[in-house]
């Protein structure tokens, strides 16, 4: 196991108040999976301009076992009593 820290994105999709009451879609993401840029920030001129880089993000239509595959399962499998093991949401 690696002691090297990943820092992730996931982004959840809309719920339905979202939907319902029109809401937009505020990030775009590089095709490399590893940017988001905010929408707004594109005409910006400060540090978020460039957008925000990650080891992986994950966009709205990810599903679950894809996010845990790539930045749980290691850590789960290196750690089996899970002492020291931290997991922000």
């Amino acid at each position: 196991m690696s002691n090297n820290i990943k820092v992730v994105c996931r982004f959840r999709p809309p719920n339905s108040l979202e939907l319902r009451e029109g809401g937009e879609i505020v990030v775009a993401f590089d095709e490399n999976l590893k940017t988001v840029q905010l929408r707004s920030a594109q005409l910006s001129t400060g540090p978020e301009k460039d957008g925000f880089t990650f080891d992986r993000v994950f966009p709205m239509g990810t599903n679950q076992y894809e996010v845990f595959d790539y930045g749980v399962k290691d850590i789960v499998k290196g750690n089996p009593s899970q002492a020291n093991l931290a997991r922000f949401t």
